[in-house]
């Protein structure tokens, strides 16, 4: 029961934050994974979108840094996405 009350939690989190940042469907689901889990990787964003380019999701990421939704930390083809 606690499980299904966090999972309506985090997907009610997700749609305010679809909607207050006017994000897209991927971004919708890289915030989704976020509040699943610890951090997300462009490795595993191109798993949870596999019929987008590496460079869309890359520009999705980077509007999402740029909103102030996510961080990043380290080098360039390690890095690791965190929401703030």
């Amino acid at each position: 029961m606690i499980e299904v009350k966090e999972w309506g939690e985090q997907v009610i989190r997700r749609d305010l934050l679809v909607q207050k940042h006017g994000l897209n469907e991927r971004q919708g689901r890289a915030i989704a994974f976020l509040l699943a889990h610890d951090h997300l990787t462009i490795q595993k964003f191109e798993t949870i979108c596999p019929d987008v380019t590496r460079r869309s999701l890359q520009r999705d990421l980077k509007d999402m840094l740029d909103k102030a939704l996510i961080s990043s930390e380290g080098a360039t083809h390690h890095q690791v996405y965190r929401l703030i």
